[in-house]
């Protein structure tokens, strides 16, 4: 067996089943090659970052809900995570192997630290437009620009957002076990399944600037439409929302599934109702997975989905104003060669943004060192 001469050693605060563990453990896969070597820091939780063929090194991350708690879990976990990643690279070091640390979102900013001291090339991989406090994402933002050799961002609007020149754009990809080639051997069939029955999907949360209330809002005033809302909460948060929000018997509401193919594959339109007036997308993945199964989407005038999606795969429309969602739904619904259009230029926009394209172009960006 050849001996490993490069050590890759990604880093992540907090594993959950979220977006930026997803792509992580789809850039970590990118990079086996023999002769490197790949170690994962990141937190004591379950998610996608879970079950990786890599040696992992947890760094403890406890969350806590009040401001000044959780400031300290945070502090306490940098920390820790700075003297174990900074023993490891000397050791690697002394070793006389070339190591290159990647960061995975600007929170593990410690890493980047332990990094510029005694590694060979630092990355920052770059997820976020901001964190909670104004006060921590400068800081965070600073850290990132001063300390990492090279930054990825998961979309153009992302990068143009850090006013980074130098900065790398590296669009994310499928997970890889979304069926595409299915979709694209079926669409004739899915397109008359999904126009038969024309239900529209949301997925997202209760946050108030992902928009469920907007969608709750268009189905009272379209009660002949079916829509189906996926909701990552739990059903005590759930209940809570429903306090405030009556929720029509035209949307059916699913928490949390382990598999949201199903849906993909029966909406006819994807409705993406985040508020750009204070949310902006950095990137849009759900919107991306709906174009795998050839479901057109309306989406917000502004966010990071525009480095993919344009007149021929999606229209406009923001949450601002709940009428023009409403006339772009109700044409969608009824113009059918349009519809055809739109979902045909989805597939074709998923196909270039495939898992396996996605890994190739995140490979040369991490094995260049």
């Amino acid at each position: 067996m050849k001996t490993s001469t490069k050590m890759i050693i990604f880093t992540h605060l907090y594993n959950d089943f979220s977006g930026s563990p997803c792509v992580l453990k789809d850039a970590i896969d990118s990079a086996e090659e023999e002769g490197v070597e790949r170690i994962l820091f990141t937190s004591q939780h379950r998610g996608f970052l879970s079950d990786l063929g890599v040696k992992k090194v947890v760094v403890p991350y406890f969350y806590a809900h009040h401001s000044f708690l959780k400031l300290c879990f945070f502090l306490l976990s940098q920390t820790i995570l700075f003297v174990i990643l900074s023993a490891y690279l000397v050791k690697a070091r002394l070793l006389g192997k070339r190591v290159e640390v990647v960061v995975n979102t600007i929170l593990p900013f410690s890493a980047l630290w332990a990094g510029k001291l005694f590694a060979h090339r630092t990355v920052s991989y770059v997820h976020e437009f901001s964190v909670q406090s104004k006060a921590l994402t400068f800081f965070l933002k600073f850290i990132t620009a001063k300390f990492s050799d090279t930054r990825l961002y998961v979309s153009d609007y992302l990068k143009e957002s850090y006013q980074d020149p130098s900065g790398q754009v590296v669009l994310n990809g499928l997970r890889g076990d979304f069926p595409l080639p299915i979709a694209q051997a079926n669409h004739s069939a899915m397109a008359k399944q999904k126009l038969r029955q024309r239900r529209v999907l949301f997925v997202g949360s209760l946050r108030d600037y992902k928009g469920f209330w907007a969608l709750i809002e268009i189905a009272h005033l379209r009660p002949n439409y079916a829509f189906d809302a996926v909701i990552n909460a739990s059903i005590t948060e759930y209940r809570t929302f429903c306090r405030r929000f009556f929720v029509p018997e035209n949307v059916n509401v699913i928490l949390r599934p382990s598999d949201l193919s199903d849906y993909y594959r029966k909406a006819a339109v994807l409705l993406n109702l985040s508020d750009c007036r204070i949310f902006k997308e950095t990137f849009g993945m759900t919107i991306l997975e709906g174009f795998s199964f050839a479901c057109p989407a309306i989406v917000p005038s502004e966010g990071g989905h525009h480095s993919f999606c344009h007149s021929g795969n999606s229209v406009m429309a923001d949450v601002a104003s709940i009428s023009v969602v409403l006339t772009q739904l109700d044409q969608l619904l009824s113009w059918e060669e349009r519809w055809l259009e739109l979902s045909r230029g989805a597939l074709e926009t998923a196909h270039t943004l495939s898992n396996e394209k996605y890994r190739a172009r995140i490979k040369r960006c991490l094995l260049d060192f």
